[in-house]
């Protein structure tokens, strides 16, 4: 039986630290996970709009701007919501996001007319930043920032979830006529999105204390 050259690291080479355990077993585990699967689900309202906005009596062309305007409040929010989780903190920031959001789905449940539809698309546009800001420093504030890259990438997994989104819409509308009742599901999401941050934030000592 022949001897293996025994293969030593090659010279400047380090090796990378393996994160405790393994990722895949213990990351979904965790609150913050299921938070981010869940909220990706939201992808699939901005697609519906325009037909919301014609499901009640709007033109096509109205229902193209209230889109374009959630994606205006989107950008406004990317540049707003980081100095605001730098002053005030990643769950008070977080909470504030949830619930304009939820107020924003109330808007469109009830309201009829252009201009308060049009606030209420732009504020909208606020959720996606839930993904992009909400859920990094949520897990950098959680795990620290020694795996915070591996950890990150496992959350993004959860994402898949989104895909979803659209459809689950779309059924709505299909089964009712209506698009309420979907607005009324995605607050209750909100809902159950705020319980998962609460309960993923009472772990934080832990959590610190075993990826740090």
């Amino acid at each position: 039986m022949r001897n293996r050259a025994r293969r030593w690291p090659r010279p400047g080479h380090q090796r990378r630290a393996c994160p405790p355990g393994r990722l895949s077993s213990r990351w979904p585990s965790s609150a913050c996970s299921y938070y981010a699967g869940i909220e990706a689900l939201f992808s699939g309202y901005n697609n519906h709009l325009p037909g919301f906005a014609e499901s009640i009596g709007y033109s096509a062309a109205f229902g193209a701007g209230i889109l374009s305007l959630a994606q205006l409040g989107y950008s406004v929010a990317t540049l707003v919501m980081g100095w605001v989780t730098d002053k005030i903190g990643v769950a008070a920031s977080t909470y504030i996001t949830l619930g304009v959001t939820a107020a924003s789905l109330l808007g469109f449940s009830f309201l009829q007319a252009e201009v308060p539809l049009m606030v209420c698309a732009f504020v909208f546009g606020m959720n996606s930043v839930i993904i992009t800001i909400s859920v990094p420093t949520l897990i950098s504030e959680l795990f620290g920032k020694k795996y915070f890259a591996q950890i990150l990438s496992y959350s993004r997994m959860s994402g898949i979830i989104g895909c979803f989104g659209a459809a689950a819409v779309g059924a709505c509308f299909d089964l009712t006529c209506s698009y309420i009742g979907s607005f009324f599901a995605g607050i209750a999401i909100l809902a159950a999105c705020a319980v998962l941050v609460g309960i993923a934030l009472t772990q934080k000592k832990k959590l610190r204390a075993q990826w740090e």
